[in-house]
């Protein structure tokens, strides 16, 4: 199942009942590829909604693709906020979207079957990361390495 195929809420809901966990990371790349791209361009947070409260029903999830990261990465890069109670995302106007990043789960992925990944195989991608979001948000190259220096030294002034 490729991004493509996915054009519809119909097709949308039809990749959660797809039995097969082959292909699986390519089934939930096309879903949260709709349902990111549905929020972007229409402010229609239905399909966002949809995948966060049935997302254990999608076949062999990649690892880091769960309801805590998607709610984090909805909140935090997609400008859109879950209601606690009712548990329906909504488009939250005051915020900025950032480019969705279909496979999110990547971000939050810290681990290997070999356990946790070296700090510096992750710190370059999360700091990364960080820079793209400061940028897109007007903080200069300047002001950036004074923050991140400003962390470091609270955490290294124990030594």
């Amino acid at each position: 199942m490729s991004a493509m195929s996915i054009t519809n809420e119909r097709s949308f809901r039809a990749a959660f009942t797809a039995g097969s966990k082959a292909k699986s990371e390519d089934r939930a790349r096309a879903v949260c590829e709709f349902a990111f791209g549905q929020l972007r361009d229409h402010s229609n947070a239905t399909p966002l909604t949809y995948l966060y409260n049935n997302m254990n029903a999608l076949a062999g999830r990649p690892k880091g693709m769960t309801r805590k990261n998607l709610k984090d990465y909805a909140e935090n890069y997609l400008a859109a906020t879950l209601d606690k109670k009712s548990k329906v995302f909504r488009v939250n106007k005051k915020a900025n979207m950032h480019e969705p990043e279909p496979k999110f789960w990547t971000l939050y992925a810290s681990t290997t079957s070999d356990g946790p990944k070296p700090v510096n195989e992750v710190l370059p991608e999360r700091i990364g990361n960080l820079a793209k979001r400061a940028k897109q948000e007007g903080m200069s190259l300047d002001d950036f390495v004074d923050v991140v220096s400003k962390a470091a030294s609270t955490v290294y002034a124990d030594e």
